[in-house]
């Protein structure tokens, strides 16, 4: 048997990784496409032959615009008028998750729920391919001009008459980005040649992701948007206007979660009063909206559309048009989902229609009929989803419980043997038979069953990787069996062990998901206190480390049920001095726990400081504030000359871990808000006075392992995507670079966990088996709950709970792959 080297954990990670992502793959699949069902039955009972009346839709677009939102009514003078004088209807809808910008737009102008693939592509924002609302203008010959969020623009390229794009990520931007599209509006609004008028303003979005719902700059956002509606209601009588958003605002600012806030979406049609209907629905779906929209403007609604038409919006129809819609709308979703039942409802509303057209029966009682049915097929069809691709799924869970298995087993062994070539041939052979033999007869339509040009050697590379990685896992644990490596560990160490298994099997409960940081939070002291026992002498350092690990849990409400509980963040808002003590104090202690360098490390803190106080108003600047850069991007981008720099000098001598160490603990200070630079300076200590505690390289790394969790928590991050701080991905940028603001993203969101690996791996004799065992406890953890959201695929929270932690758990994992090289190197 030979050493475990890099190489060997690099590629057993990195096929972990695949397998990962096979996974991800085969549960985020695409959204489900419906075959319509026609009745064999009378046309004359499907289809009606009024023509509606075409009109003009201006769209106006507030991103992360709320339902409360509205309450505001200061805020909204005009509208909350036109509403009071029975101009305007107002109504409440829910979106679903998961609740980012390109999933809601698809959602708008296709009329069917997306899946959660979408909040992947939200980056790349790929052409949308399905009948929608625009394409349905066009067809028609109509015009649709467009002003706004550019994502507008990548889903539906060569679809507008005229438009003009913004910047939908540079959250930084509150006033530019919106008025970009209101300079457009008067030459726009002096023009009649256009049916829909579609405005996607971002400002208001981009306050929420920076300073949340309760910023002093809301208010005038409301009212900046208040008077766009005027300005569009004044020049365009004749237009009807529709004031809605893509998805609402956390509580803690921010979106992509599943929380009230989240999902409650504001509604206003302004130029007709609500049509007086009774209905049982009381919230409507955000997917109503698009064959409702098609409806006013008289062409036909999205083909695979599974909205229902929200009746007290149609006033502005004749009572003919409006049963014709409703029929018509009735027809196209019992289409969509034939059954016996349905179709007997729907032949009742109709007979009832038919009714009234000769004179007998209400108009109210029709409308009602027909909409009970449609809202019955729209919620049945809003359950379904795409079927799993299961084989893809147990494939990735097969391929990471391997991977997972020889990373333990090398951990406690910490060598392993190399299978002969034509043992390996075999193994391949035999896994590749038995996957050719599952696609042919079983999983053709799997992607793993792909039969391009491209795939053939992926599958050969993949099967061989596989064979070899199982023959060396059952070479290990043949070594192990013989005991000669014994696991020495403390008695009160196993404690350890035992809340590392049991923190993975808590990853079978969705309330443990969600609130996985109590979990770390109580697992930080247990390490505490047999760090206690194992070292008495250093009880004192434990007591004060336990009792700032309290405070630092009440610096930022996380997890969901809590997570709109007051905390730290907001004590300090409008105490900008006590901000800013704070700050000062947590950088002043960063260079004292350099390795090296402290001169460029006081300078860099400086520097940390001066961007904090240029680019907030909560932090109290030391000059004036004119000669401070604009949000600080000079100082940030001076931060990253300087200590990129210093990293490379630091580079070429012996400590190159702790050379790392010093840069990421110091960039991790530059992206998170203000507070939250004491938790880094917390972690540090805490790792360098804990890690040492333990002489066993399993029972470190799962300190390590508690201590970076436990600090990823402590930052107010959680397995939602609401709490990703998408304003620190720009700082020291003008514009949007999808690079530099992922990497930016990924330091402050990543920060706890990986600086615990880098004192792991520079604390620890014998390092690389601590870094085995620690990515091992992870891979595990990760690999049970590949198991948990597989065998919960069905579960009322899949998309909500299950699918975000899915993706961070993707995500920490690319993100070690990339690390490991450091991680493992031969010099401190």
């Amino acid at each position: 048997m030979k050493p475990v080297n890099a190489l060997a954990h690099i590629r057993t990670h990195f096929i972990a990784l695949v397998g990962i992502a096979l996974f991800l793959a085969g549960f985020m699949s695409v959204e489900q496409s419906f075959d319509r069902v026609p009745y064999n039955v009378s046309s004359s009972i499907l289809r009606s032959p009024v023509a509606l009346k075409q009109r003009r839709i201006v769209l106006m677009v507030v991103d992360a615009l709320r339902d409360d939102f509205l309450d505001l009514k200061e805020d909204w003078k005009f509208v909350s008028n036109e509403l009071v004088e029975q101009r305007a209807c107002r109504l409440a809808v829910k979106v679903d998750s998961p609740t980012v910008t390109l999933p809601r737009l698809k959602a708008l102008v296709t009329g069917r729920a997306s899946s959660f693939i979408d909040v992947i592509l939200n980056l790349g924002s790929p052409e949308l391919q399905e009948d929608n609302l625009v394409s349905s203008l066009v067809n028609a010959g109509r015009h649709v001009v467009f002003y706004g969020d550019d994502t507008w623009l990548r889903i539906l390229p060569h679809s507008f008459h005229r438009s003009r794009g913004t910047h939908s990520f540079f959250v930084n931007d509150f006033k530019e980005v919106d008025d970009n599209v209101t300079r457009e509006l008067p030459s726009e609004l002096a023009v009649k040649d256009w049916s829909l008028m579609i405005l996607h303003y971002l400002g208001l979005d981009h306050i929420g992701h920076v300073e949340g719902p309760r910023s002093p700059l809301v208010g005038p956002k409301l009212r900046e948007m208040d008077d766009v509606v005027r300005q569009i209601r004044e020049s365009a009588p004749d237009a009807l206007l529709v004031l809605t958003g893509d998805h609402g605002m956390a509580d803690a600012g921010g979106h992509g979660g599943s929380s009230g806030p989240e999902r409650s979406v504001a509604l206003v049609l302004l130029g007709t009063p609500c049509l007086s209907i009774s209905t049982k629905q009381t919230v409507w779906a955000q997917v109503d909206l698009a064959p409702t929209l098609a409806t006013l403007l008289g062409v036909q609604s999205p083909s695979q559309s599974i909205g229902s038409l929200v009746p007290p919006l149609l006033s502005a129809l004749e009572q003919e048009e409006i049963l014709a819609a409703l029929k018509n709308n009735t027809r196209h979703l019992v289409e969509l989902n034939p059954g016996h039942e349905q179709e007997i409802m729907y032949l009742d509303a109709v007979s009832a229609h038919n009714k009234w057209i000769i004179g007998q029966g209400s108009f109210r009682k029709v409308a009602e009929g027909y909409n009970d049915v449609a809202l019955l097929m729209r919620n049945a069809l809003g359950s379904n989803h795409a079927p799993f691709d299961l084989y893809a799924m147990a494939i990735g869970a097969v391929t990471t419980l391997m991977s997972t298995s020889w990373i333990i087993l090398a951990s406690i062994v910490n060598k392993y043997e190399s299978s002969s070539f034509w043992l390996i041939m075999v193994g391949a052979s035999g896994i590749l038979g038995i996957h050719s033999v599952a696609c042919g007869f079983t999983f053709g339509h799997s992607l793993v069953c792909s039969s391009s040009l491209i795939s053939h050697p992926l599958h050969i590379l993949l099967g061989l990787e596989l064979a070899t990685i199982t023959l060396e896992v059952v070479g290990m644990a043949k070594k192990l069996r013989s005991r000669d490596f014994p696991l020495r560990v403390f008695s009160i160490e196993w404690l350890l062990l035992a809340i590392a298994v049991g923190h993975t099997f808590s990853l079978g409960s969705s309330f443990c998901i969600e609130e996985e940081h109590l979990t770390w939070f109580v697992l930080w002291p247990v390490v505490l206190l047999v760090a206690t026992v194992v070292r008495r002498h250093r009880w004192p350092f434990m007591l004060l480390l336990m009792a700032a690990h309290v405070a630092l849990c009440h610096f930022n409400s996380t997890g969901d049920k809590w997570a709109s509980t007051p905390d730290l963040e907001d004590w300090l808002v409008g105490k900008p001095m006590v901000t800013s003590v704070l700050l000062a104090l947590s950088l002043a202690g960063l260079p004292f726990l350099m390795s090296g360098g402290r001169a460029v490390a006081y300078l860099l803190v400086t520097l940390i400081y001066l961007q904090k106080a240029a680019s907030s108003d909560s932090v109290l600047a030391p000059i004036n504030r004119q000669f401070s850069s604009d949000r600080g991007v000079m100082e940030a981008r001076l931060f990253y000359l300087i200590s990129t720099a210093w990293l490379f000098f630091r580079l070429r001598g012996r400590s190159k871990r702790a050379a790392f160490r010093d840069w990421w603990l110091l960039a991790a200070a530059l992206l998170q808000r203000p507070h939250d630079v004491a938790t880094l300076t917390y972690a540090t200590v805490a790792a360098r006075l804990v890690i040492p505690c333990f002489s066993n390289h399993v029972i470190a790394a799962l300190a390590a392992t508690t201590l970076g969790w436990t600090t990823f928590y402590h930052q107010g991050n959680s397995n939602q995507l609401t709490t990703v701080a998408v304003a620190a991905g720009y700082t020291g940028l003008t514009d949007y670079w999808p690079l530099a603001v992922g990497v930016q993203l990924i330091i402050r969101t990543y920060a706890g966990p990986v600086l615990a690996a880098l004192e792991l791996a520079v604390r620890v004799d014998g390092h690389r088996k601590a870094l085995l065992a620690w990515s091992g406890q992870r891979l595990l953890a990760a690999c049970f709950y590949l198991l948990v959201a597989a065998w919960l695929r069905e579960h009322l929270f899949v998309w909500s709970v299950f699918a975000p932690k899915l993706l961070y758990e993707a995500v920490h994992s690319t993100l070690y792959i990339i690390l490991l090289p450091v991680l493992w190197g031969t010099r401190k």
